[in-house]
C-alpha cells in the first residue's frame, strides 16, 4: 500500500501552521521575560528594545494568519462564528499592544504592568483556541 501523496498546497500551509504555533511558544516566553523585567523594577528604556521586538513579531504573526490562515478557512467554507470569535482577538492583542506603546511612551511602568498582564491573559486563551479550532480545519 503506497502512501497518499501530499500536495505542496497542503505541505506548505502545514509547515506555516507548525511555525506558527511554534511563534505562540515563543510569545509565551517573551512575554515571561518582558514580566520579569518589569517586576524588578527596571527602567522604562530597557523594556522599550524587547517590546518593540514582541510588537512587531506579534502584529507580523497577525497578519500573517489574517492574510493566510482564515481566508483558507473561507475558501474551505469553514469560517464560522467560532472561528470569527478567535480572529476578532486580534483586535484585542492589538489594544493590549498599544496600551503598552503608550504607557511607555508616557513612562508609566504601572500602566505597562496593567497591559502586559491583560496581554497575556489574552494570549493564553487565544493561542489554544487557534491551535484546537483553527488550524486543523486549515491543514485537514
Amino acid at each position: 500500500m503506497s502512501a497518499v501523496a501530499v500536495s505542496e498546497p497542503v505541505q506548505e500551509l502545514r509547515a506555516l501552521v507548525e511555525r506558527l504555533m511554534d511563534q505562540h511558544r515563543q510569545y509565551a516566553s517573551e512575554i515571561e521575560g518582558l514580566n520579569a523585567e518589569v517586576q524588578a523594577e527596571e527602567a522604562v528604556e530597557k523594556l522599550r528594545e524587547p517590546f518593540t521586538s514582541l510588537q512587531d513579531s506579534l502584529t507580523e504573526h497577525m497578519l500573517t494568519e489574517e492574510f493566510e490562515v482564515y481566508p483558507e478557512l473561507m475558501r474551505k467554507n469553514l469560517f464560522d462564528s467560532t472561528v470569527s470569535s478567535i480572529m476578532q482577538q486580534h483586535h484585542d492583542v492589538t489594544a493590549c499592544l498599544g496600551k503598552m506603546e503608550l504607557s511607555l511612551r508616557l513612562r508609566n511602568l504601572t500602566e505597562f504592568k496593567n497591559a502586559l498582564e491583560e496581554l497575556a491573559v489574552v494570549l493564553r486563551s487565544h493561542h489554544p483556541a487557534e491551535e484546537e479550532k483553527v488550524f486543523p480545519l486549515v491543514v485537514n
